[in-house]
């Protein structure tokens, strides 16, 4: 999925319309997920309470689909109410006007962001925005029945990005790790068995991946047994690693 697509073809309206919704509703989402990062821990538990991967998807691609439809208009507006018009979500857009206020900025720069910097920077907007009467919108989106009938008809026809998990369990994993940490301490250092835990499969992932491959192609085996192969004997060798580590330490 090219995330910053904007294009739109008045001769192909439902196909590039669908493409224009999808690519805008991934950067919506993009920019809530980095919002993760700039949200004081009251704001994120409220905000984990309501969004979660599951639901942050069609969340997304609601949130889109009136943005398109309401503000942007215009064929490209035309297009979106019609692939949306089926789903039923009218009643919801009805509230989705309280929070253009307090997520103005956040909407318009999502929408309109061109790279990784504005998708950031929209993300700071959300966490600005969140706390002033929003969470109670998105908690009335997220628990209304047709929101969860909408999610199930959205899914079919706008698979969610295969980059989604990954991505959500980097970016709260990364602010878990700097909520532990408190401010102005430094992290105790790693002793050399985690380090060697941490660092060997980082090292051995890529190598014993090529070198299945090589080997398939070597031999004519089919790569993911060689592969599966190659993990096991890294497992073994990661175990003897941290056994020596520690018992060097004796």
């Amino acid at each position: 999925m090219d995330v910053f697509y904007r294009g739109f073809d008045s001769g192909s309206p439902i196909t590039t319309g669908a493409k224009h919704l999808s690519a805008a509703a991934a950067r919506l989402m993009l920019s809530m997920i980095n919002s993760i990062k700039y949200m004081d821990d009251a704001a994120l538990a409220a905000f984990l309470k309501v969004v979660n991967v599951k639901n942050i998807w069609g969340l997304a691609l609601i949130l889109t689909g009136w943005l398109i439809v309401s503000l942007i208009g215009g064929p490209i507006g035309a297009a979106v109410n019609a692939l949306l018009l089926y789903i039923g979500i009218k009643e919801i857009y009805s509230r989705l006007s309280d929070i253009y206020q307090p997520l103005k900025d956040w909407l318009i720069k999502s929408y309109e962001a061109k790279d990784d910097a504005a998708l950031d920077d929209a993300g700071k907007s959300f966490a600005t925005g969140f706390a002033n009467g929003v969470v109670t919108i998105l908690e009335f989106i997220v628990l209304h029945r047709i929101f969860r009938a909408a999610e199930a008809a959205l899914s079919k026809r706008f698979p969610s990005p295969d980059w989604l998990q990954v991505t959500w369990d980097r970016v709260l994993g990364e602010r878990t790790r700097a909520q532990a940490t408190p401010r102005g301490t430094t992290p105790k250092p790693k002793t050399a068995a985690e380090r060697a835990e941490e660092a060997l499969p980082i090292l051995a992932g890529p190598v014993q991946y090529q070198g299945a491959i090589r080997a398939s192609e070597d031999l004519g085996f089919p790569v993911l047994p060689v592969a599966a192969a190659g993990v096991g004997l890294t497992a073994l060798i990661g175990l003897a690693v941290v056994g020596l580590s520690k018992g060097g330490k004796k």
